[in-house]
């Protein structure tokens, strides 16, 4: 903080300006009040403000960016679950039509085999 005092000792005039806001003011006597008065204290007290609100903002949008993350990595999940769900069952599905098959050819091949058996007795005792 750059205070300048100025004194006329003549007309006892004292004069006290800041030279970094350039605000000067008239007084009679010089004392603390004075001096704290033509100082930065506002102008630090609203700086720091100014400083902690935007730490605040960044605090807050960060945490709002990590729960918007957090909430599309869950919804992604759910997707992809849902997805293998439908695999599954297209599977499952593939897998009853193979069963059904394997017991028909089964059938199918006891039937032939069946009938051949049958046919060579047959045919031994004719």
């Amino acid at each position: 903080m750059a205070l300048s005092i100025n004194i006329n000792v003549n007309n006892s005039d004292i004069s006290i300006k800041n030279s970094k806001t350039g605000a000067k003011k008239n007084i009679k006597s010089i004392s603390a009040g004075n001096l704290n008065d033509m100082t930065d204290r506002e102008f630090n007290i609203s700086q720091k403000r100014k400083v902690a609100r935007k730490q605040a903002m960044k605090l807050i949008s960060d945490a709002w960016d990590k729960d918007n993350k957090a909430a599309q990595g869950i919804k992604d999940m759910e997707s992809e679950k849902a997805d293998i769900a439908n695999i599954n069952a297209d599977l499952k599905s593939k897998l009853k039509d193979i069963d059904k098959s394997q017991k028909d050819l089964q059938e199918l091949y006891d039937y032939i085999i069946y009938n051949w058996f049958y046919k060579e007795k047959c045919r031994t005792f004719f």
